[in-house]
């Protein structure tokens, strides 16, 4: 038989296994903030197997100037979590109030998921209770904070269809109201929804849980529909403000409205 070629190996050969990793675009601070970006380095870093000093030495192939100046000027180049501090305190201009900011602005936009958009409020609200903000705010308290306030916006930013069942779920959790949400968008049609408008079965759902309607949800024109979604959405939006009041007497589970008061006044009294 015929000797292999050395460039064709046998079949029966150990090959090795490479995988093809893509790391970041290189940072220049325009496609979004530093410390964004430098999750996304860590994990391909470490899937890489790349060893904190790996890290540290080869962060400077992945910043545009003038960031690839300030690593070489302020970094060490041996550990990378010291390197990251110090980094995120020079490039990172993300304040506790700009935040607050971004978390009062970020809106839910249909077909997004859920979850999705409490990970993205949270990241904003762990970026406004830092430690220099709040030095007094205990971890637990804060991460309570953090949780009320999550759900509150998804309370009053999805459609009026999951607003109704998260209200009534009572959700503790970001975890149990983010899977809520996720259970009533999997209805067909809701997840297309916006405040405009509801599917005629979603209608029909909403008019069984409330017991506040008293007119059948079939066999009913366009003008018909959409007065009913007018009046589910101001009697969803009058629950939601009784809601408040009660909470507010009782001390827990206030608004966000609240809530950003609170947290306000707690910062501003330092």
């Amino acid at each position: 038989m015929a000797n292999h070629d050395d460039n064709h190996p046998q079949a029966d050969e150990a090959t090795p296994l490479r995988i093809s990793l893509s790391m970041p675009p290189a940072f220049d601070g325009i496609s979004g903030s530093f410390k964004d970006w430098l999750r996304r380095y860590e994990q391909c870093a470490l899937a890489a197997g790349w060893s904190s000093q790996q890290q540290a030495e080869r962060l400077g192939l992945y910043l545009k100037e003038p960031f690839l100046s300030g690593w070489d000027a302020y970094a060490k180049k041996v550990n990378y979590e010291e390197d990251k501090d110090t980094l995120l305190k020079i490039f990172d201009h993300v304040r506790p109030h700009q935040a607050l900011k971004q978390f009062q602005e970020l809106r839910w936009s249909k077909g997004q998921r859920p979850a999705l958009y409490a990970a993205a409020l949270q990241r904003h609200l762990r970026r406004y209770y830092t430690r220099e903000n709040f030095p007094e705010l205990a971890e637990d308290v804060k991460t309570k904070n953090i949780e009320q306030m999550v759900i509150d916006r998804l309370k009053s930013d999805l459609p009026p269809m999951v607003r109704f069942q998260l209200l009534l779920s009572e959700s503790r959790t970001i975890q149990d109201a983010c899977f809520m949400c996720e259970s009533v968008l999997s209805l067909d049609g809701v997840n297309a929804l916006g405040t405009s408008g509801l599917p005629q079965t979603g209608i029909a759902a909403a008019a069984v849980t409330s017991n506040h309607t008293d007119e059948s949800a079939t066999n009913e024109s366009g003008d018909s529909i959409r007065e009913r979604i007018l009046r589910l959405e101001k009697k969803l939006d009058r629950l939601l403000e009784l809601r408040g009041l009660r909470d507010g007497s009782t001390g827990t589970d206030q608004p966000e409205g609240d809530a950003l008061g609170n947290v306000t006044s707690s910062s501003s009294s330092r």
